[in-house]
């Protein structure tokens, strides 16, 4: 069992007019793993021991992106920070958990 959360957009039509902008950034970002397909990014901190494929896990919704975190790492601290933080630069978006309340990320 994980965490889960999901980036949403004020203007819900920005991702999917910029999905493959969006996936670029995943893939530049340090613990970027691999696309498993159309919808499905995984994450994983180079740093880790465990022997999971992945830490973090995207997927690219019609209207928002949802993110299953299975472990805390930098793959989380680090990178799911930065695309927010990217993300936030470009169109109004919120990091809400699963009861949908807004998360800060400090």
């Amino acid at each position: 069992m994980g965490w889960e959360y999901s980036l949403k957009f004020d203007y819900p039509q920005w991702l999917s007019q910029n999905k493959e902008q969006i996936v670029d950034v995943i893939r530049a970002l340090p613990s970027y793993v691999d696309r498993k397909s159309e919808e499905e990014i995984w994450l994983k901190d180079r740093k880790s021991t465990h022997s999971w494929e992945y830490e973090v896990r995207f997927f690219l919704e019609e209207e928002s992106i949802f993110i299953e975190v299975s472990a805390w790492s930098d793959a989380f601290y680090r990178d799911v920070k930065n695309l927010f933080e990217q993300l936030s630069s470009q169109t109004n978006v919120r990091l809400m958990d699963d009861d949908n309340e807004r998360v800060v990320l400090s």
